[in-house]
């Protein structure tokens, strides 16, 4: 079971007036009760187990389903909430550049959320999806590009910001900057941010990857990967480590877990211990900040 649950989820009510309630929120705490079952219980699950940070509890009337709203979520154990809650769980992808409902360019069903587990569902009635290569050409079945998305939901344009609109939207397609692929069964998976890819002696290193074999071992509270400039590969990625109060792995500890389940090119090249990771009013970790914070900290 995956020590992670989101800290933020959007709750679809299934009452006379239905609306969309964010429930989960940024901290990694739970805010939840279902009117069906007991609420005790579902506490006792979440708190006694020392890999969630559960400080609350409240009531909602009912739900018909669950979105998560952080990228986190994908190392989630959603078959705990779908347990707990009789519920089901389903994901999509969204751009914070265009606000509301209708941002959902991507997304699971509950009809189809168990067999595309680990995707992010299939392109919305609406949308249209291409993954494409650095020069713009659609890549192939399965291989990793930047998502574009073409649909009524996109946004016309960033206020007064004509740079900034031209280079996200181009010939119609607004560029999502982040990275992903088609599966053959044609639901599609993130793999990280465009900003975030490390590129290391021509190689590509997506830091999720890293971060989520971090995110499996029981000592580390949380994790992120940034690339450090480096002369000779040009890049080279350095983990960012929060070790929880009983943690005992040492910085060689960290580089271990890497051992025959990566190639050897995308293993940490450094690894820091820090008391937090640096995180912007909705939760996310800021990395630009962990890349200033590793540039003033010279390597030993």
């Amino acid at each position: 079971m995956s020590k992670y649950l989101p800290d933020h989820l959007w709750v679809f009510n299934t009452s006379n007036d239905p609306d969309v309630t964010p429930v989960f929120t940024a901290g990694f705490y739970i805010d939840i009760e279902h009117p069906y079952m007991d609420s005790s219980s579902f506490a006792s699950t979440l708190f006694d187990d020392q890999r969630y940070d559960c400080s609350r509890i409240f009531g909602l009337s009912g739900w018909h389903a669950l979105m998560p709203g952080h990228d986190g979520y994908s190392r989630a154990d959603s078959q705990l909430l779908h347990r707990a809650l009789s519920t089901r769980v389903f994901t999509g992808f969204a751009v914070a550049d265009r606000p509301g409902a209708c941002a959902v360019a991507i997304h699971q069903t509950c009809a189809n959320a168990d067999a595309t587990a680990g995707s992010v569902g299939f392109a919305a009635r609406h949308c249209q999806i291409r993954i494409v290569d650095t020069d713009g050409h659609d890549v192939m079945a399965a291989e990793n590009g930047q998502i574009l998305i073409k649909g009524p939901n996109v946004f016309k344009e960033y206020w007064y910001n004509s740079m900034a609109t031209e280079n996200a939207l181009r010939k119609g397609w607004f560029h999502s900057g982040d990275i992903g692929y088609c599966r053959p069964d044609g639901a599609y998976v993130i793999s990280d941010r465009k900003a975030d890819l490390i590129i290391s002696g021509g190689e590509n290193i997506y830091p999720a990857e890293l971060e989520a074999i971090l995110d499996e071992h029981p000592e580390i509270a949380e994790a992120a990967v940034v690339g450090e400039p480096d002369e000779r590969w040009g890049e080279v990625p350095v983990a960012v480590v929060v070790m929880k109060k009983d943690g005992h792995m040492d910085e060689e500890g960290v580089r271990a877990l890497f051992k025959n389940r990566l190639a050897r090119f995308k293993h940490p090249q450094r690894v820091m211990l820090v008391d937090e990771l640096p995180r912007n009013a909705m939760g996310k970790v800021e990395k630009f900040e962990l890349r200033k914070q590793i540039a003033s900290t010279p390597s030993r």
